[in-house]
């Protein structure tokens, strides 16, 4: 009797081969998604931060100028005092231009928010009346000294990113007032 082997089809190492390649194509495809992932974000925040340095010159020019009637009184909700004395004490440079401005004379405080396109409003009441969610909230600070005037802008995220309350720009700078 003649004994026959029963030899396999030899596509073991082919299908392990095929599964390692796989593998390695689908480890490619997460870096590469990663990698456009980074660069999305990274643009995100490169065209917030643009935009919001252009903001902060405008608020910044329009206090100089005297025009601070478009501008809101009240905060946007309860959070945003919270976020905005976190970001002021985390920052000791902000802290500081702060407490100089709050030890001041005639001390003046604005708030103002935008919507995801950019587009100012004096507050939330406004916001929504235009149908428009807020996404970036900003806090002017005015004060008096020594014939200066100070004035502190920040604006900040405050969308429903998970950048919501982070700060993007701030500026201080000073006005001399003649007598």
């Amino acid at each position: 009797m003649s004994m026959s082997r029963n030899r396999g089809s030899g596509s073991g190492p082919f299908l392990m081969e095929m599964v390692i390649a796989a593998g390695f194509f689908m480890l490619c495809v997460a870096m590469c998604l990663s990698a456009f992932v980074q660069a999305d974000r990274l643009s995100k925040n490169g065209r917030d931060l643009n935009r919001a340095v252009l903001a902060a010159e405008s608020l910044v020019e329009e206090v100089k100028a005297g025009n601070t009637e478009n501008f809101g009184k009240s905060v946007p909700d309860d959070n945003f005092q919270k976020i905005f004395e976190k970001w002021k004490t985390g920052d000791p440079d902000a802290n500081a231009m702060y407490q100089s401005i709050e030890s001041s004379e005639d001390i003046h405080t604005y708030q103002v928010v935008w919507d995801k396109e950019w587009n100012c409003y004096p507050d939330t009441v406004e916001l929504e009346k235009n149908g428009k969610k807020l996404a970036y909230a900003g806090e002017i600070m005015t004060g008096m000294k020594d014939q200066m005037k100070e004035i502190a802008v920040v604006i900040f995220d405050y969308g429903t990113s998970t950048d919501h309350g982070s700060e993007i720009f701030h500026i201080f700078t000073e006005q001399y007032v003649k007598p």
